[in-house]
Formats: C-alpha cells, structure tokens, sequence
C-alpha cells in the first residue's frame, strides 16, 4: 500500500510534465496536418486521416494523464498541512536533506517526521482508493479506535 502510494507521489511531476509534452505534440500534428492541404490530395487525404487519429489519440493520453495528476493533487490538497508539506519535500518535490529541513521547517524531532510521514502515507493511500494489504487495513482499524 506505502510503496504504491510512493509511487503515486513521484509520478505527480512525471505526469504534469507528460501531458505538458502530449499537448505540445499534438499541436505540432495538428499544424503539420493544415499543411498538408497544400499538398498533392490524394497523399494528403491518408496523410490528414493518420494525423487525425493521432491527434485524437494523444489528446486521449493527455486527458487521462490530466485526469490522474488532478486526482492527486485534490488528494494532496485534502490532507492536514503538516502531512501534506512532508509528502511533498519526501516525494514530490524532493529536496536534498529533506528530513532535516522538515525538522527545522515543522519544528519537529526526526522521530516525529517519520511518524507523521507514515500517518501521511496511510492517509493518502486511503484517501486515493489504492488497494489495502488485508493485514495493514486491521492496523489502521485498530489504530482508529
């Protein structure tokens, strides 16, 4: 559950960043494919038509990979503050030496900062729905009472 949660988080910038180059290079198809009107029409008909479905088919992509860094950030956005700026100095914005940044930035001790990481990453992991391992879903009931 932790490690794909971890995963989740790491990805959050790969795909803000994968979307970003989805929708750069649709745009060029999508110039490349006005162009070919100029062209001879019977290349260019076959030419438009496989542009077009490519197009589409990366502004499928684009859209999925919107839909799920969307998700993530409104799961980010949902938790306590100190849980969230620790997923994201750990995570999504790695920093160098982010522990002890953490300390100083949440007046914490290093103990504390993994407590309140793993408190976070139960938490996201409930909170985006990922699949719970039978035995880590009974801690957190007992944990809970």
């Amino acid at each position: 559950m932790k490690e794909q949660a971890i995963r989740e988080l790491k990805l959050l910038e790969v795909r803000r960043m994968a979307a970003d180059s989805l929708r750069l290079r649709r745009r060029v198809l999508e110039a490349d494919a006005l162009g070919l009107a100029d062209r001879d029409e019977r290349t260019a008909a076959t030419s438009q038509a496989w542009l077009c479905g490519r197009c589409d088919r990366l502004q499928q992509q684009e859209a999925l990979l919107r839909e799920q860094v969307t998700q993530t950030e409104r799961v980010l956005a949902s938790m306590p503050s100190r849980q969230r700026t620790v997923l994201e100095a750990l995570y999504v914005h790695p920093r160098q030496n982010p522990i002890r940044w953490l300390q100083d930035t949440l007046y914490v001790s290093r103990t504390q900062v993994y407590r309140i990481r793993e408190e976070a990453l139960t938490r996201f992991s409930l909170l985006l729905g990922l699949d719970l391992v039978p035995g880590e879903a009974v801690q957190e009931d007992k944990s809970a009472v």
